[in-house]
């Protein structure tokens, strides 16, 4: 058995004003780093009770300032891993949907993108389709299940590789609008989604289960 606690980084001025982050290295800003705060302190009650044996972040530098922070309260090291990283989103990085909507290239290769999507397709262009983030999640969890066997690990990380896991865990599709059809709760900034590698009955193979998406207890 393991259990992860995935934590989504704190806000961002690019979160604010709605922009593509991906890949792209955009620091918290005043109101992230007392999220990061908030969800330290609350971690670190659960921590006293139950404790954690890991804390791993993505190496860009929104999760892992807020990692950082998790940490100090945890008294725990944070490893960086680039397999926590959010979807590379490529050329709409940057951008908010209106300015890619309004500019001829970039709705192009947005509507290229979801096409790529609809399809489960990868990409070659250097960004990642979701089906090639679904994979990167898929085989991070794999990871996960044989290095921390019969541990609990915080995972610090980014929204759209939250809802991959959603995806992993529950079944579905690169393909199916897990967001637009309401399946997946919304992964707000430090939110906590907990999930379980076990068995529901002992007896049954080891599967992975969601035990709660999106919540702020701390908020």
């Amino acid at each position: 058995m393991v259990e992860v606690w995935l934590i989504r980084h704190g806000l961002t001025d690019w979160n604010v004003a709605g922009r593509w982050q991906g890949h792209t290295d955009i620091p918290l800003n005043d109101d992230g780093r007392a999220q990061a705060h908030r969800v330290a302190a609350y971690l670190r009650v659960v921590h006293a009770k139950t404790p954690f044996d890991a804390i791993l972040s993505s190496d860009l530098s929104r999760a892992s300032a807020t990692a950082a922070t998790i940490g100090m309260a945890l008294n725990l090291p944070v490893k960086q891993d680039e397999r926590f990283r959010e979807e590379n989103y490529g050329l709409l990085e940057g951008h908010t949907a209106e300015e890619i909507k309004a500019d001829p290239i970039l709705s192009s290769v947005w509507a290229e993108r979801k096409q790529r999507d609809c399809n489960g397709s990868h990409t070659d262009d250097g960004s990642e389709s979701r089906q090639d983030s679904l994979d990167r999640t898929a085989a991070a969890f794999q990871w996960l299940d044989k290095a921390f066997p019969h541990m609990r690990v915080v995972v610090v990380t980014h929204g759209g590789f939250i809802i991959n896991c959603f995806r992993h865990v529950h079944g579905f599709s690169a393909a199916y609008p897990v967001v637009k059809e309401h399946k997946c709760p919304k992964i707000a900034n430090t939110s906590i989604s907990i999930v379980m590698k076990s068995t529901s009955d002992g007896k049954r193979k080891e599967a992975w289960r969601g035990l709660q998406w999106g919540t702020r207890p701390h908020a």
